[in-house]
């Protein structure tokens, strides 16, 4: 029985590597070092001329079709060298546009010369490329915490983000996709770059629905285990997306809806030739980008919704509220309607942690001030939350990490926009300002920043907060929840008068400028307080300068100098049994000589 070529190739790679087992540790150096001259003088053959190098005969095969051999050499290091060599020959001869392989009707009629080696040159091109991509698929799903899975992730980044309108664009998304998930930190990040690269980049929102489709079976494909095995990259990843259509407009959608069908049953047929055309002309249909568009915001926040509806406490909760805050203006009325019953019911539950409860209350806030303002609803529910987390805080032993989500949140309830309840606003001064008493000077300066926002946001409803003598005052606060219940136990703001006694020089200051309603410069925003006085990398800011030598005691100093050099001059002097020295110039001498007489 003649052998086919699959066991022939079985069979030379076996005896190849019984070969190369019986090696000496001198014979496999060698061996490595003339192989190193093989790869370097294929891959300049490639380079110079790939339509001879590509193609190859019966009796030797090309030198694409070599490299891929040494690809699957038993030697590690010649494999490393063959894969990353391959990825710099690949960037330099695979085009910019998709190949399309004529069909077998095609193939029958009368060409030229000239058509006839293009067509062969790009079939075999892409027949290398393909078997390329395998084998790095096949190191990949080894296990990426070897060299070779985690050299093969960085290959296929680099064919990604160098050619991302080639072919085999989707099996390479899916590999990087799935590797954002990845264990090993150099892997995921490097992943993230590369999605983060491609849809910065992506003019026709192509690529863009293509991820966002990825992304969006993963999470599905984990949610049976609650997600707990998905990352916040992945979802983290979707932020850069540049989405611009919204879903408000119904006919823009139904025209994305035939858009779509269109589309599908382009791919059934087979329509490739018009495919070919419409990248031949490098413009971009509008039509086309919008569709793509409203399709990939669907999918994304039908996502986000899957992601709050059944695994509200997985740790995707704080990107997922993170992504609908950034994109929730261009959703419509009926996913806002649904978004904001599925955030008002964590919110009344209670079962989120502070963070995630934070972010949910700053969500529901950007919701409502955004597109969900038709819905007229009604956010004394998010006000009381949110006085009540005020609260909360001062009994937080690590406070200080939410007080940015905090203050975001007051920033958008009444600084981005002007309430008329004004007891609102003085009763979330005052709790603000005991906050501001449990926590580390730089966030006490952020919430100094916030309360002088608001004093001068709100000037005829904070001037009683400065009266010490007005009749408005009544008691003390009430222990109410709800600040619309705080009319009639209005105090004065004590606690900011108390922070002017603070250790720290800056924060005293700038109690002070507050309590005198002195405007804010830019410098003196809230975030921008807070990292500038962030003590994360160690030190005290301001640094805290060496103590100054006083003027007395360095003239102190000086006359014991001096008295010292006069010695010689030195006058003996007996009273009363007792011998004194002095000097004619020194009073000390002659006070003690007066207390003795």
């Amino acid at each position: 029985r003649q052998e086919t070529k699959t066991e022939k190739g079985r069979r030379l790679k076996e005896e190849a590597l019984l070969q190369y087992r019986s090696m000496s540790k001198q014979q496999k150096l060698a061996r490595v070092e003339d192989l190193k001259v093989d790869i370097a003088t294929f891959c300049q053959k490639l380079m110079s001329k790939p339509e001879a190098s590509v193609h190859g005969t019966s009796d030797e095969p090309s030198k694409l079709r070599q490299m891929l051999e040494f690809c699957k050499d038993p030697d590690v290091m010649v494999r490393k060298l063959s894969i990353l060599s391959l990825v710099a020959v690949f960037k330099d001869i695979i085009p910019e546009y998709r190949i399309r392989l004529p069909t077998a009707a095609e193939r029958k009629t009368r060409l030229k010369k000239e058509v006839r080696l293009l067509w062969r040159f790009e079939r075999e091109l892409l027949e290398g490329y393909q078997s390329y991509l395998q084998i790095l698929n096949q190191y990949v799903s080894s296990g990426e915490v070897s060299s070779l899975g985690s050299i093969s992730i960085r290959c296929m980044c680099t064919m990604l983000v160098s050619k991302p309108k080639f072919n085999f664009r989707e099996n390479l998304l899916k590999t990087v996709v799935l590797k954002l998930n990845s264990k090993v930190d150099a892997t995921r990040n490097q992943c993230f770059s590369c999605i983060k690269t491609l849809l910065t980049n992506d003019p026709t929102s192509e690529i863009t629905l293509e991820v966002i489709t990825h992304i969006s079976k993963l999470v599905k494909s984990n949610l049976k285990s609650s997600l707990a095995g998905i990352r916040e990259e992945v979802i983290t990843a979707t932020f850069d997306c540049l989405l611009v259509a919204d879903l408000k407009d119904e006919k823009r959608a139904l025209e994305a809806k035939k858009v779509k069908k269109k589309r599908k049953r382009r791919r059934k047929r087979e329509e490739e030739v018009a495919t070919a055309l419409e990248e031949s002309e490098a413009t971009v249909d509008p039509m086309l980008k919008h569709a793509r568009q409203t399709e990939s915001l669907r999918e994304l926040f039908l996502m986000y919704l899957r992601v709050l509806k059944q695994a509200p406490k997985s740790m995707l909760l704080s990107p997922v509220l993170k992504g609908i805050a950034k994109y929730v203006h261009l959703i419509n009325l009926d996913l806002v309607q649904a978004l904001s019953q599925i955030l008002t019911h964590h919110i009344k539950s209670g079962s989120l942690e502070m963070a995630s409860l934070l972010k949910a209350i700053h969500t529901m806030i950007t919701t409502l001030q955004g597109p969900g303002k038709e819905l007229q609803v009604d956010e004394s529910e998010l006000v009381v939350g949110l006085y009540r987390l005020i609260h909360q805080l001062q009994f937080e032993s690590n406070r200080d990490q939410y007080i940015l989500d905090l203050i975001d949140c007051i920033e958008a309830l009444f600084l981005r926009r002007v309430l008329q309840q004004n007891s609102r606003v003085t009763a979330f001064i005052l709790q603000l300002a005991k906050l501001s008493l449990c926590c580390e000077p730089h966030s006490v300066l952020a919430i100094s920043a916030t309360v002088r926002a608001l004093i001068h946001r709100y000037k005829t409803a904070c001037d009683i907060l400065f009266d010490s003598e007005s009749d408005m005052v009544v008691g003390t606060l009430t222990n109410s929840s709800d600040p619309l219940l705080q009319d009639q136990a209005v105090t004065p703001i004590w606690a900011l008068s108390q922070l002017q006694f603070h250790y720290h020089p800056y924060v005293s200051s700038f109690s002070k400028k507050t309590l005198a309603k002195a405007p804010l410069v830019p410098k003196e925003r809230a975030f921008q307080i807070y990292k500038d006085y962030d003590p994360k990398d160690g030190g005290f800011n301001p640094p805290v300068q060496k103590p100054r030598r006083s003027e007395k005691r360095s003239n102190r100093k000086r006359d014991c100098l001096r008295t010292s050099t006069r010695e010689s001059n030195l006058t003996e002097f007996d009273l009363n049994g007792h011998q004194e020295c002095f000097t004619p110039s020194g009073s000390y001498f002659r006070q003690l000589l007066l207390q003795r007489l």
